[in-house]
């Protein structure tokens, strides 16, 4: 009788044989995002993650010019969580024709990307994160500056961010 009230305890403890039921539906705050069309001349671009984070997290980048772009270089004198960026250079970008836009992300690590820099009478870098998981996602965060290259454009011409998201609104029953 003893066997059997701890095999029904560790039942009751592990929550073994109770599945709670798991309803999904598909939030997507823009789903016009695939119509749009990026610009030509844009890159992507990647920069190793030596870009020290209190000058980046929950900030937005227009940088025209080589020397601010070497400003948000973390080395290892700067920034110790990162040693393996001692000696280690930002990608070559010609700021005569180009210039360097960044908006700070951040998101769970199963989520991915997309980017669109749009002229629509005003320029708008749009970034969607998407994640196709359900009742289930790693739980682990990252985050991403979403950098990219666009055709030069004047110091005074503004640029609108905008961060929009689709996902898996989940409950459980």
């Amino acid at each position: 009788m003893k066997s059997i009230t701890t095999i029904l305890f560790l039942i009751l403890l592990t929550g073994a044989g109770c599945k709670k039921k798991c309803e999904c539906e598909l939030i997507d705050q823009m789903p016009s995002f695939d119509q749009l069309e990026s610009m030509n001349g844009i890159t992507e671009i990647s920069i190793m993650n030596c870009v020290e984070q209190s000058v980046t997290e929950g900030k937005e980048f227009i940088i025209q010019d080589d020397s601010t772009y070497q400003s948000i270089l973390a080395g290892e004198e700067n920034n110790p969580n990162f040693p393996n960026c001692n000696g280690y250079s930002l990608p070559v970008i010609d700021f005569t024709s180009k210039t360097l836009i960044g908006k700070w992300t951040s998101r769970w690590c199963d989520d991915t990307y997309a980017r669109r820099f749009v002229d629509n009478g005003n320029y708008t870098y749009y970034i969607k994160v998407s994640s196709d998981a359900g009742c289930e996602h790693a739980a682990c965060g990252s985050s991403s500056m979403n950098w990219m290259t666009i055709p030069k454009i004047e110091d005074t011409d503004k640029v609108t961010f905008e961060v929009t998201y689709k996902y898996n609104q989940c409950s459980y029953e």
